[in-house]
């Protein structure tokens, strides 16, 4: 190929070979394009040295003192043809690879192609080999040539990172399968290629929650021993890092794989505590299906063997009942007295929470009974809750409801030695003794 137009063949000889080069020259790369453009336009061009096929081929000058008329005009494209030659190997040895030609491969690699080559893409033959399912010929290019296993590609990301973001377990077990670690080994281990991280310090764990690769995960945990309850990503067990970062699909896979056995009480504290921090970013979704998945009883009695939401309420606290309802709380529970969320606010919570309950929660009907027949209105008399009996009364509450034994809200407020403002004040609407 050096010696397709001699150096010393004129210029008017060389027009047929230089037509017949400009065609093929049209499928080189960028560089041998520019080179082409540059013989046209500049004749007494020429190349000293040719550059590697990412770089461009140092053009020069030459020099005209010594030369003949004759000599300037000469064509000096010996370069040029090299650079069409391995264009063209380099071409066959990505056709070959996308065939799986292995073969034709061992060919072009006596021929001198390097192993190392780039397509337009920056793909290496490894990434495509692999992307192409040709795992014989991708342990070839690792083993025999030497190629990194983590060798750099578009964007540049290594066959492991591609596949994880396209979710294509199948090149990762051909990737595994090449460097010799397609099978468990060592009692289960992980393979170590797995567990490392990239240049920006991504396990490979955290780039399957971040490109939400299902199919991965499932994959790793059946077939190459992950095992996610001892693992970590960015210092959070996984549960916590994939309920907070990824997607509900990526949540409603992990789950399942951490669930064993029945989760203990320890563990459906950590998961409410978890879920609560869900909610508090945004996530409802998340911390709805952690409550339900790992089966948290939200209606269990705590403290005074009140639910979580009737100590939210008696505690004031909108935010956490919010939450709660949220989760899916029942909102509408009694205690072991019957009484419900609104009967204790009129007890026990201020005024705001009160027509929160009402306006916000749905505690609409005012009459509803609870312990000894006593409505809300009864029990904010009973507990001498001024501030809620007016609240109430401005509700629409029924200020002449009785209890049980026909007592009144006046006749409550006497008997548990009300002041003289809640007696006064349930005087001044009429409330008069049922006794």
């Amino acid at each position: 190929m050096t010696n397709l137009i001699p150096k010393d063949l004129p210029i008017e000889n060389a027009v047929p070979k230089i037509t017949k080069l400009k065609k093929d020259l049209n499928r080189c790369t960028n560089h041998s394009q520019q080179l082409q453009e540059l013989f046209v336009k500049h004749p007494n061009v020429h190349v000293r040295k040719i550059a590697p096929l990412d770089a461009a081929a140092e053009v020069v000058q030459p020099p005209s003192a010594g030369r003949s008329e004759s000599a300037k005009g000469h064509l000096k494209i010996s370069a040029s043809a090299n650079l069409m030659q391995t264009e063209i190997h380099r071409e066959s040895a990505f056709n070959a690879t996308t065939l799986g030609s292995l073969e034709t491969l061992h060919r072009l690699f006596a021929q001198g192609v390097n192993p190392y080559v780039r397509n337009d893409e920056g793909d290496s033959l490894l990434h495509i080999a692999l992307l192409k399912g040709h795992v014989e010929l991708a342990t070839f290019l690792i083993q025999v040539q030497g190629l990194p296993a983590d060798l750099k590609g578009t964007n540049d990301l290594s066959v492991l990172e591609q596949a994880i973001q396209n979710d294509e377990p199948l090149v990762i077990a051909g990737l595994l399968h090449a460097i010799g670690q397609g099978q468990m080994q060592g009692g289960n281990s992980t393979p170590a290629i797995l567990t490392k991280a990239n240049t920006l310090g991504q396990t490979p764990l955290q780039q399957v929650v971040q490109h939400n690769a299902v199919r991965v995960l499932e994959d790793w945990t059946n077939n190459f021993g992950f095992k996610l309850d001892n693992l970590q990503i960015q210092n959070q067990p996984v549960l916590d890092y994939v309920a907070k970062n990824g997607s509900h699909e990526m949540l409603a896979s992990v789950v399942p794989l951490l669930l064993h056995d029945a989760p203990s009480n320890a563990t459906k504290a950590k998961v409410f505590a978890l879920a609560r921090e869900c909610m508090e970013m945004g996530k409802p979704e998340a911390g709805r299906y952690l409550v339900k998945a790992f089966g948290v009883d939200l209606e269990k009695p705590g403290q005074y063997d009140r639910t979580l939401f009737q100590n939210a309420v008696i505690a004031n606290n909108l935010q956490e009942m919010r939450m709660l309802k949220a989760l899916g709380a029942d909102i509408h529970a009694t205690d072991e007295h019957s009484n419900n969320a609104f009967h204790l606010a009129a007890c026990f919570a201020n005024p705001q929470t009160l027509q929160v309950l009402n306006s916000e929660f749905g505690f609409k009907d005012l009459e509803v009974k609870g312990d000894c027949d006593r409505t809300a209105f009864l029990g904010a008399a009973a507990t001498l809750n001024l501030a809620n009996l007016r609240a109430l009364q401005e509700m629409g509450a029924n200020i002449h409801a009785k209890g049980i034994q026909g007592e009144t809200a006046l006749d409550l407020a006497k008997y548990f030695k009300a002041g003289p403002e809640v007696i006064q004040y349930l005087e001044s609407l009429g409330v008069k003794s049922g006794r």
